[in-house]
């Protein structure tokens, strides 16, 4: 993102429907990202996750089976894809486009005009049924379905994945952040091209979205496109709430699954009650972020208590996470010394120069971020969620300003709230290459 701009001031194209574009001549392509934001649940994570596939594989424009993808790779290796995320119980089905800018064609071709065309076709126009207009056709959402229920029924092979989804049902049980981002599989089979088609409606017509273009030079077309997108569709928006706070227990709840697996993995989560966010970001940097940060250096390195140690935050649920892979044997006293680094935290007493050195490093990964046009739109629409307002380079610079009585202060509102434990019981493996 250059420098010496301001964050763009978006512009509204319909009702909760803003736009946002970003012009850095270091580009060599363009971008443009549509997030829709509407209530996590089983039912719309499931659907969502379906959508994903259904609407980037085929179109009533491109209705043969790799006929996007043809289309796209004739457009200089075109891209189109989508993701789902939870920002606390929220969702955000995204969709992004990139390409080549014309500047750039060999012949002179209309990049910009073809790929937007898909995407507009893609978006509005999308495979239908012959005999249900009011229903994907049956074929593709069979195909998208059978992919869908063996990533979900796939998950548990992904051992740290799966404690962090069972990690995060036990903390937030009963709230929309302990469901799966994808759903269950339940969920999904209970889906129909009927259902799903309702749901993208829905989505379309009332979920709050953000579209952010990033491009060499102004280029209108990409605007009119944007428009095009929601275009006579009667909107009446259900707005989100992208701050949840979970319900804070007073004792942790715990809970410990055993598997024959040779790893075991522990996940410890904590709330609190209020803290700035950028407090809570470098806090859990000073946890894991650099070699000198708490948990690698003191759980890991010195204690030698586990393979790997990580911590995450999520401001939505005011809530900070610590997992890690450790041996069966250790998991007790690695539980306690990670609960020792928060004290730590709360008490003062790590090294005067952490916080700026975790700030340099953040500063660093941002930069080669936002060298890039991916990461300049996923920054603006992590801005767009957060109310926030700063450039990257106010936002750090505001962070070095942090006293370490903050960050006590802060640490000292961690309280643990839940600890999940994926016992292994067949034995360890790769000790020898850890020690």
């Amino acid at each position: 993102m250059p420098q010496q701009r301001e964050l763009p001031v978006p512009v509204t194209l319909a009702d909760g429907v803003r736009f946002s574009a970003v012009c850095d001549d270091r580009q060599r392509g363009c971008l443009l990202a549509v997030h829709f934001y509407f209530p996590h649940s089983a039912e719309n994570a499931a659907a969502a996750a379906l959508l994903t596939d259904l609407l980037t594989a085929s179109s009533a424009d491109f209705p043969a089976p790799g006929a996007v993808t043809a289309q796209l790779d004739s457009l200089y290796a075109a891209d189109f894809s989508a993701s789902l995320t939870v920002s606390g119980d929220t969702a955000d089905l995204s969709f992004t486009a990139t390409w080549l800018d014309d500047a750039y064609a060999l012949h002179g071709e209309a990049v910009t005009a073809e790929v937007l065309r898909l995407v507009t076709g893609c978006l509005r126009r999308p495979h239908r049924s012959a005999a249900q207009p009011d229903a994907f056709n049956e074929a593709q959402f069979d195909i998208c379905l059978a992919n869908l229920l063996d990533d979900l029924e796939g998950a548990v092979n992904n051992k740290r994945t799966y404690a962090l989804q069972q990690a995060a049902a036990l903390a937030f049980a009963g709230e929309p952040a302990a469901v799966p981002p994808a759903g269950t599989p339940e969920a999904a089979r209970a889906l129909t091209p009927q259902s799903v088609y309702r749901k993208w409606q829905e989505i379309l017509q009332t979920a709050p979205a953000d579209l952010i273009a990033v491009m060499p030079a102004e280029k209108p077309e990409i605007l009119q496109a944007a428009r095009a997108i929601f275009a006579d569709l009667p909107r009446s928006v259900q707005p989100v709430q992208f701050d949840a706070p979970g319900a804070r227990r007073d004792t942790p709840a715990r809970q410990t699954e055993v598997m024959p697996v040779s790893q075991t993995r522990l996940v410890m989560t904590y709330k609190y009650d209020s803290m700035d966010r950028q407090t809570l970001t470098l806090l859990t940097a000073m946890l894991t972020d650099t070699g000198s940060s708490l948990l690698f250096a003191n759980v890991r390195e010195k204690a030698r208590l586990c393979y790997d140690c990580s911590a995450f935050s999520t401001s939505a649920k005011h809530a900070l996470t610590v997992e890690c892979g450790i041996r069966a044997a250790d998991a007790q006293a690695a539980e306690e010394k990670i609960a020792e680094q928060i004290r730590l935290l709360a008490a003062g007493e790590w090294d005067a120069a952490l916080p700026a050195l975790c700030i340099t490093q953040a500063e660093s990964n941002a930069a080669a971020s936002l060298d890039t046009a991916g990461g300049i739109a996923v920054w603006l629409a992590a801005a767009h969620r957060l109310g926030e307002t700063r450039t990257p380079a106010a936002y750090y610079a505001d962070a070095r300003r942090i006293s370490a009585e903050t960050l006590t202060e802060a640490a000292k509102r961690l309280r643990l709230d839940a600890v999940y434990l994926l016992l292994g019981s067949a034995g360890e493996e790769g000790d020898a290459a850890w020690e």
